[in-house]
C-alpha cells in the first residue's frame, strides 16, 4: 500500500495526524487510540489478504498445463509442475511488496 493509502486508512479509522517538525526531521505523525489501532490493523491485514490472493490467482491463470490425451506423465513431472506453480504465486506475492 502507498503511503497515501495508509494516511488515507487511518483518517477513516478517526486517527490523528500532524506535523511534525524539528531540527533533524520533518514528517507526519499519526497518533492512534488503541482502538484505532486495531482498526487500522485489521484493515490492512484484510486488504493485504486480499490483494496477495488476486495476484495468487492470477498467477494461476498462467499455468495451465495441457497434456494431451493419452500422454504420460511421471510423478517428477507432476512435482517440477508443482513446484513451478508455487514459485510463481510466491513470485506474485514478492512483487505485491514492490510495487
Amino acid at each position: 500500500m502507498t503511503r497515501d493509502e495508509l494516511k488515507q486508512l487511518a483518517r477513516e479509522v478517526g486517527a490523528e495526524i500532524t506535523d511534525f517538525i524539528d531540527y533533524h526531521y520533518d514528517d507526519e505523525v499519526v497518533v492512534f487510540e488503541k482502538d484505532q489501532l486495531e482498526r487500522f490493523t485489521a484493515i490492512i491485514a484484510k486488504t493485504e489478504w486480499e490483494a496477495c490472493l488476486e495476484a495468487v490467482k492470477r498467477a494461476k491463470e498462467h499455468q495451465i498445463i495441457w497434456y494431451p490425451k493419452g500422454s504420460v506423465i511421471d510423478a517428477n513431472d507432476i512435482g517440477r509442475m508443482y513446484a513451478y506453480q508455487h514459485e510463481q504465486c510466491v513470485a506474485a506475492i514478492r512483487a505485491r511488496g514492490n510495487s
